[in-house]
């Protein structure tokens, strides 16, 4: 007698999250000496639970940073690892479908021109792979 056995899986993609970072800031314009405040949100579109992840927003030439803050009501745990002008926040995991919010605060140099175009960028990075 013969007996054998079939066997079948299924073999997972390698995992991804699709991190998405936006910043809107207030007032705009906003004069010399006063402050910007950025709201900035970081959203997960998955599919996969993103790992490591780094939000950085170093402020340009012309602004210092005052404060920055994660929301308290953010579904993940981020730390604030800020040094220097640089927001910067972590956190161990962001799962998919998750949206966080932060706000970070710039004092524009009093020196700076009217006219003046100050361009501030946010990105966000993680150990798992961004398609």
């Amino acid at each position: 007698m013969v007996t054998s056995a079939i066997g079948a899986m299924e073999v997972d993609a390698a995992a991804s999250a699709d991190l998405a970072v936006t910043k809107q800031g207030s007032p705009n314009p906003v004069a010399a000496g006063a402050d910007e405040t950025y709201t900035v949100t970081l959203t997960n579109d998955g599919p996969s639970a993103a790992q490591n992840v780094s939000l950085q927003d170093p402020l340009p030439t012309g602004m210092t940073l005052v404060s920055e803050m994660p929301n308290p009501s953010n579904p993940d745990t981020f730390s604030n690892t800020s040094a220097g002008n640089t927001a910067s926040f972590s956190a161990a995991a962001m799962p998919a479908g998750n949206t966080d919010g932060f706000t970070i605060v710039g004092q524009v140099s009093s020196g700076v021109a009217p006219g003046t175009t100050l361009t501030n960028t946010a990105s966000v990075s993680s150990t798992i792979n961004d398609p």
